[in-house]
């Protein structure tokens, strides 16, 4: 087997077979190979880097046997029952430098492999656009406001809360950061720690704009987010996939009046971390296309991207991008809660945990899931959390089930709920009850309603009137209920528990929305640990909390607080096509960190 790990052969310098006295399957296998790259290599390079931004020649190798439905039909057989035609392919792409950049592993240490790495002029490219444009945007004229125009929203705000006889919470900090947001400039990211306050600086950030006549559109990947986007700023907020596909089919943002932009205007992202580069690539697409000025909101130690790259690391490490940070915790209310935040947000898992451990708010036990329901049942039933938020978080869309139908159990047996009405649902049959808590995963027009109510994907709320072909939700953060007709298949689901992981690309496409509630505040959480997990899981799942969070944990997967701590801890930045070209310039005998950064 060659050095670089590959179990593919042939000659690079002859990948379809162009010398003399090549054999006839070997020829063929070549011209189908041809064939098959003449109108599916960028697809076969996508679907490969889907979710890393490097790959080997076995992992493209392996790429070819997966069924995709943009491989053309004739040439799925062969291509999957002859290796001939498989390692002709894999040759052939390999070689080919108008797509690939070739990373030998003599040149970079990536762990305990060794391998040839590639990656893609595609993401490459795509990472130096974003970067230049970040840099250079940093530092031109953008939307914005004067110093004057912030400090009359901020005394508006102000009165506003007096007003309702509730204090001006607003810090020093946050002041300033709210301040630095609004200056004019392009381009601008606010980095924070989970709870620091990005919420509160998008919500004066866009009264400000609004009141010096800015056009601002607030959007973010999480659809869970959005909902809380819209009610914590009183501003429109759209989920990014629809901004984007809107934007890029139109000429000016005035031809769609939906999203409430101009040209010239600003484009809020919150969580986002959350995009990939090829996602990036599209917000800064439409930006400059538009004229937009961004204002990106994050952090970089919470959930990564489902897709290759790690842009807005690259433009958080560069020194000559326009960068806002906040480090003080506001969301919690307990010292200790804020300290093990922090603690969190540092890569400190085990003095976060040891933090929790030591008040009792971690459970090492064989059934987590019904021990998570039975807690949140005490904790739900209670007079006093009326109208408060609570919910279990799991790993895995299984484990979520279950966690919902055993909260509706303990409910039901303690007389919270009744019997309901059986539906079926796109993902199965459901019975929901007075008071069930639900999650939308489909947005109900006006005209889709009886009451002429518009309910939003990713919305959770509280069925106040049900029957068999109806019911009556009262929507979080509302005033008014909305009456809606219950189809068959309707994308409905209890939100008892939400899950953190994000479907992968394929489902994301098909339209199932991600649940992650990354972004969000709720009083009270209740997180499940049945599997695995890294660092940014483990930061989402123990930072949602604004008063009290219990974590639950399978002892066969971590038998105590080291093993957990150990993985909560693990952080591995993605190694991302520009990082590893700068790598390559390096000196040879340079042993600072592989590629893919330094964690901040």
């Amino acid at each position: 087997m060659p050095d670089d790990g590959r179990q593919v052969s042939g000659d690079l310098s002859d990948p379809f077979g162009q010398s003399n006295g090549i054999d006839p399957e070997r020829k063929a296998a070549l011209e189908k190979a041809e064939q098959f790259l003449a109108e599916n290599a960028d697809k076969l390079l996508h679907s490969v880097t889907a979710h890393h931004s490097t790959f080997t020649a076995n992992e493209l190798h392996s790429a070819l046997m997966d069924r995709r439905d943009w491989q053309p039909p004739e040439l799925v057989k062969d291509v999957r029952s002859s290796h001939l035609v498989r390692e002709a392919i894999t040759t052939g792409l390999l070689s080919d430098m108008n797509r690939v950049i070739t990373y030998p592993g003599t040149v970079y240490d990536f762990g305990d492999d060794y391998k040839t790495r590639y990656t893609t002029i595609e993401l490459q490219t795509m990472e130096q656009q974003i970067l230049h444009a970040a840099r250079s945007w940093s530092n031109q004229p953008g939307a914005g406001v004067r110093r004057d125009t912030v400090d009359l929203a901020l005394s508006n705000y102000r009165a506003e809360r007096e007003a309702v006889g509730k204090k001006y919470k607003l810090e020093g900090d946050i002041e300033d950061a709210i301040r630095k947001f609004v200056e004019p400039a392009r381009y601008r990211f606010l980095h924070g720690n989970p709870g620091a306050g990005k919420s509160t600086v998008i919500n004066m950030a866009v009264r400000a704009l609004k009141q010096a006549g800015h056009s601002v559109l607030i959007t973010a990947q999480p659809t869970q987010l959005i909902r809380t986007l819209e009610r914590e700023s009183g501003h429109k907020a759209m989920p990014l996939h629809q901004v984007l596909e809107t934007l890029e089919s139109i000429r000016d943002p005035a031809l769609a009046p939906e999203l409430g932009l101009q040209r010239g205007g600003m484009l809020i992202v919150d969580e986002a971390a959350m995009s990939g580069t090829r996602e990036k690539f599209r917000i800064m697409q439409v930006a400059a296309k538009h004229n937009l000025s961004i204002g990106d909101i994050g952090g970089l130690t919470q959930m990564k991207a489902i897709a290759p790259g790690d842009p807005l690391r690259a433009i958080a490490e560069d020194p000559n991008t326009r960068i806002i940070r906040l480090e003080k915790v506001l969301r919690q209310r307990k010292e200790k809660d804020k300290e093990a935040t922090l603690a969190m947000d540092e890569g400190n898992a085990k003095k976060a945990l040891k933090n929790y451990d030591k008040r009792g708010r971690i459970k090492f036990t064989k059934d987590p899931v019904e021990q998570a329901a039975i807690a949140y049942t005490e904790w739900r039933v209670k007079p006093i959390n009326d109208g408060k938020r609570g919910v279990m978080f799991t790993l895995d869309r299984k484990v979520n089930h279950k966690a919902n139908q055993l909260a509706r159990k303990h409910l039901k047996e303690a007389g919270y709920l009744s019997d309901g009405v059986t539906i079926q649902t796109h993902d199965g049959e459901r019975e929901f009850s007075l008071q069930d808590r639900v999650l939308f995963r489909e947005t109900i027009t006006p005209d889709q309603s009886m009451s002429g109510g518009r309910i939003t994907k990713g919305a959770v709320g509280t069925i106040e009137a049900i029957g068999p072909n109806h019911m009556t939700v009262l929507i979080d953060g509302e005033d008014s209920p909305v009456t809606i007709k219950v189809n068959e298949g309707i994308r409905l689901n209890h939100a008892y528990s939400l899950t953190l992981s994000q479907p992968e690309p394929p489902a994301w496409e098909e339209g199932h929305m991600m649940d992650s509630p990354q972004g969000g505040a709720l009083d009270s959480t209740f997180p499940i640990i049945t599997r695995e997990l890294d660092h940014p899981q483990a930061n989402v799942m123990i930072t949602r909390h604004q008063r009290a969070m219990t974590l639950f944990v399978d002892k066969r997967v971590y038998k105590d607080l080291d093993a957990l701590a150990k993985d909560a801890s693990h952080f591995e930045p993605e190694v991302t096509a520009l990082a590893l070209a700068n790598w390559r310039k390096r000196d040879a005998n340079d042993t600072g960190p592989a590629p893919g950064g330094t964690r901040t």
